[in-house]
Parts: C-alpha cells; sequence; structure tokens
C-alpha cells in the first residue's frame, strides 16, 4: 500500500528560508511542500489546494500573524498551523488561538518532522478531513424529483340529447298518448250499401245546441 504524502504550506518573508524547508523535507520523503512568501498568495493556492499542515512566519509584512491564522482556517478548518519564530509573544499567540506549534529558526529536520506528523495527527483527531472529503456531484449528474405530472384528463365524448323526430301531428299525438297508434286502430270494412244522409237538424235546435256549448266552454276558461 502506498503511504500518502504529507503536504505542507510554508509561509515565510524570507525566501531562502522556505526554500531550506522546502529542500531538507523532500530529501527526508513523505512530504510535499509549497512555499511563499507572501500571505495572500499562499491563501490563494490553499483555496484550490487543501493541505495538511502551514508553517507560518507570525512576522510577515504583508499581514499580521493572527490575521493569517484566521484566514487560513476560514478556508480549510482542519489544517495544522506551526508557528515561527518562536519567541514569548509568538508562544503567547499560539496558546491564544490553539495553534499546533513553534518552530525556531534555523530548525533541523530532525525537530521540525516529529512536530509536524504530531501536528497532522492531533487535527485529524480534533476535526474531520475536509481536504479529503468527497467531491460535490456535478450539476449534471444530479437527480430532479419532481412531482408526477397530472395525466390529462380524457373526456368522454358527449352525445347531444336525442330529439325525437315527428314527421306529422299524428305522429306527436301517439307519443303524447293522446292519439292511438295504427295497430290500435279497428279495421273498417267497406260496405257495398250506399250511405245515406244523416236527417237534416233543425235550425233552431241547432243554434241552441251551439250557445250551450259556447256557455259552457266560457264557464270553463273563466
Amino acid at each position: 500500500m502506498a503511504l500518502v504524502a504529507t503536504r505542507v504550506l510554508v509561509i515565510n518573508g524570507q525566501l531562502s528560508f522556505a526554500v531550506t524547508i522546502k529542500r531538507t523535507l523532500e530529501q527526508v520523503g513523505g512530504f510535499v511542500v509549497s512555499p511563499f512568501t507572501t500571505a495572500d498568495a499562499a491563501l490563494d493556492y490553499l483555496s484550490g489546494h487543501p493541505q495538511d499542515v502551514a508553517i507560518v512566519d507570525l512576522k510577515l509584512s504583508d499581514m499580521p500573524g493572527p490575521d493569517v491564522v484566521f484566514r487560513l482556517r476560514s478556508i480549510q478548518p482542519d489544517i495544522a498551523i506551526i508557528a515561527s519564530p518562536r519567541s514569548s509573544q509568538v508562544d503567547a499567540i499560539v496558546h491564544d488561538l490553539d495553534l499546533q506549534g513553534s518552530i525556531d529558526v534555523p530548525v533541523t529536520a530532525r525537530e521540525l518532522v516529529p512536530l509536524i506528523e504530531d501536528a497532522v495527527a492531533h487535527m485529524h483527531d480534533v476535526l474531520p478531513d475536509t481536504a479529503q472529503a468527497p467531491a460535490l456531484v456535478e450539476e449534471s449528474e444530479t437527480l430532479l424529483i419532481a412531482p408526477p405530472e397530472p395525466e390529462p384528463l380524457v373526456q368522454a365524448p358527449v352525445s347531444p340529447p336525442e330529439v325525437p323526430e315527428f314527421s306529422s301531428l299524428d305522429s306527436v299525438l301517439m307519443n303524447m298518448g293522446g292519439f292511438v297508434t295504427p295497430s290500435e286502430t279497428l279495421p273498417i270494412e267497406a260496405e257495398d250499401t250506399p250511405v245515406e244522409a244523416a236527417p237534416e237538424m233543425d235550425t233552431a235546435a241547432f243554434r241552441q245546441q251551439q250557445k250551450a256549448r259556447k256557455a259552457f266552454e266560457q264557464g270553463m276558461y273563466s
């Protein structure tokens, strides 16, 4: 099983010191060192390249030491931080900001390597390793949940109400029950005997009958 190299971020105003630490640790083996002489450049690099430990010069000219610590932790909360150079003022900051140690300048690899290993192990125990957190799923791989679309309503065809077809006044009367159907009619047989004319009604009697009928109808509809 291949060993994972420890990633070391060096921020020091003296380029020679930063390069010396890089050369020394990489010759020992198991370390990948990224040296910077300004805090802004190191912070920009850290935003895209997670590190295991940062060795920070707290007397940088471009940014106060405590500000560098706060910025480092805001980008990567689980990064271990070792301060330099060792002094009473630096030791106070190490205590107040809960840093993982301090080194003097110059420093030997025999002193630096165990300090780095202890600092990284301590941070792994205290905080989750955000540097090795799984990458977020890209937008093209995300699943959209949406409520199912309602099925379109299918309306049954509505037939217009059937309108009875009446071909004649007789058919209307038959459907209203006021006329007998042809099947109910009685056959009339023709007779050979001639039909006699009805006797003429007396004119006075006919008028009297008409008056009586008219009076009766007026009484019904009044």
